[in-house]
């Protein structure tokens, strides 16, 4: 996906543009020559210095900060690193009337 792509969601804007305080997005990373779409969010500094490593243990920052998603299961959280970092992101779709397909 280029740039600013066109999707059936509309379009995609570059992952530099996400917000990052911690409001949940679609990103769209590419895995094995296939799309990926995840619900993720970004884990900040900020938070870290106000919870991080009270919040289960992380040991520094660098474990921290950057985009995590559920992309197992509902329970564990991993972080989107090295081929799974997203390059693009959405906002999440709010009303029925934003779903492309019914």
């Amino acid at each position: 996906m280029s740039n600013s792509s066109s999707s059936p969601l509309g379009v995609w804007s570059p992952i530099k543009t996400a917000p990052k305080d911690g409001t949940e997005v679609l990103v769209l990373l590419n895995s094995a020559s296939v799309d990926v779409v995840h619900i993720a969010w970004w884990r900040s500094r900020e938070e870290w210095e106000r919870c991080g490593r009270y919040c289960g243990g992380w040991d520094s920052l660098e474990e921290w900060e950057g985009w995590w998603s559920y992309t197992r299961n509902s329970v564990s959280q991993e972080k989107l690193e090295g081929y799974q970092y997203p390059t693009h992101w959405h906002p999440m779709l709010l009303h029925e009337t934003e779903v492309p397909y019914k």
